[in-house]
């Protein structure tokens, strides 16, 4: 048995005098008495509170900044291009940003409710995952702006030199590069235009009857218009990166506050066992994994699924030439990306309800039925890395799908391993530590001691 811990101060910045102490002395001034009513009821606030309305603040305002940027780029995105193709992907991943700053707000908010130590920490984490993401969100944009940038260059370069047919070669050859995550038509392209000229083509290996391109001054300038108008992102991009810098410091200080705050509520209710607080903190990580995995499972199924459409949009065009290829896309989409997407998902939602109420409850019977479906789980992660990772309907978002799916699939790793033990302390007396809401609540309504001056 090791010495209880000393109860933290969990207030900010210690207790101000009693209320009887202020009121019985009629010689202090009544500016005194509301600065010590104001200090009484700041003394009342917890860290846990800070913690929460520091997460909240984040996600209503960073979100906010977030919705204007995905506003701006679509924008972009319809003045720009005639065919966008899978451009649009890129708002999947604005929008999973936006659900990762909800989902940081419910973990603090659901950590103050559990006490969980473990989610906390992991809070911190996800913000500075979320942080890494702010930058890289710069280079997604700038990814589109180089798509019409390209097209630019090139045409002021060599298409107005040489003659319709020329630009027409020019234009196709350069602006359709290789990198799928660039692939579209610029704004003023008519490919129904009854003029048209053969240029080669890499994909066919042929020559392909295009639209030639006359002059496109006022096109260009357009696009240049497109340009300017996405300029004011650049503010809001470093704006959101300036702010989650502070958040993630104002956080790492803020959950160590509040990690020896929940120690000493867990202390209250559980004693000073070392036994009994690894246990614990073991059936706190098993939880915060099993949150952490519908996130990302969530994240899997909004990208394969919108890559899927927007594939099946741009590649509309080649079923004119290839029926049979074009069908046997459909067919694939139709009977085996989207119902297994479904699956995924259902399966992600049933895990996590089961490994909540096998572990809230110490049934066995429910967690055996979670490992089972979880490593079904499992497998179908295996399958979705490297079904995906070779196939051309989801060639957009590949990247950032299959490190979706590396990082799920570590978690569902870690996930099963503290499944096991969870399940060995079954037997340890884990139902008696497993502290339920209304425990904590309970705990936590205890009167915490105060200096009293008579």
């Amino acid at each position: 048995m090791t010495s209880p811990p000393l109860p933290p101060k969990t207030t900010l910045y210690g207790s101000p005098p009693s209320a009887a102490a202020t009121y019985s002395n009629p010689s202090i001034a009544p500016s005194q008495r509301t600065t010590s009513k104001l200090l009484q009821k700041w003394d009342s606030v917890t860290w846990a509170q800070v913690a929460v309305t520091l997460s909240v603040l984040q996600g209503i305002i960073i979100s906010c900044l977030e919705f204007y940027v995905i506003a701006k780029v679509n924008d972009f995105l319809d003045d720009a291009f005639t065919e966008k193709l899978s451009l649009p992907i890129v708002n999947v991943y604005f929008a999973l940003f936006i659900v990762a700053l909800v989902f940081q707000a419910v973990l603090t908010y659901e950590a103050t409710i559990h006490k969980n130590t473990m989610q906390t920490i992991a809070v911190v984490v996800f913000n500075i995952a979320s942080l890494g993401y702010s930058v890289i969100q710069i280079n997604q944009i700038n990814d589109l702006r180089r798509c019409s940038e390209q097209w630019i260059k090139y045409w002021n370069d060599y298409a107005r030199a040489s003659g319709p047919e020329d630009a027409t070669r020019i234009y196709y050859s350069t602006y359709v590069p290789e990198n799928s995550e660039c692939r579209a038509r610029p704004y003023g392209l008519n490919p129904k235009s009854s003029n048209t000229t053969q240029v080669w083509s890499d994909a066919q290996k042929e020559p392909i009857e295009v639209p030639i391109v006359y002059d496109m001054r006022d096109q260009v300038q357009h696009v240049q218009n497109a340009l300017d108008a996405l300029k004011p992102v650049d503010s809001v991009t470093y704006a959101i990166i300036a702010l989650m810098v502070i958040v993630v410091v104002l956080s790492c200080f803020v959950a160590y506050k509040v990690y020896q705050e929940y120690g000493w509520r867990i202390f209250q209710a559980q004693g000073a066992s070392i036994q009994k607080k690894q246990m614990l903190r073991r059936v706190h990580l098993f939880i915060l994994f099993l949150k952490l995995n519908v996130y990302f499972s969530i994240g899997i199924v909004a990208q394969v699924v919108t890559a899927t459409i927007y594939f099946q949009k741009s590649s509309a065009p080649d079923c004119q030439r290839d029926t049979v290829d074009c069908f046997r896309r459909s067919e694939r989409v139709k009977y085996i990306v989207l119902p297994s997407m479904v699956i995924f998902g259902v399966a992600a939602l049933t895990y996590y309800a089961l490994g909540w109420f096998a572990i809230r409850r110490t049934h066995r019977g429910a967690m055996y039925t979670f490992l089972g479906v979880y490593l079904a789980n499992i497998g179908a992660l295996v399958y979705v890395i490297g079904f995906f990772s070779q196939n051309e309907e989801t060639q957009a978002t590949r990247k950032w799908l299959l490190s979706f799916a590396s990082i799920q699939l570590v978690l569902n790793l870690l996930t099963i391993a503290n499944a096991v033990w969870c399940l060995t302390d079954f037997d340890k007396g884990l139902g008696d530590v497993v502290i339920t809401r209304k425990d904590m609540e309970m705990a936590a309504a205890k009167p915490r001691p105060r200096l009293e001056l008579d």
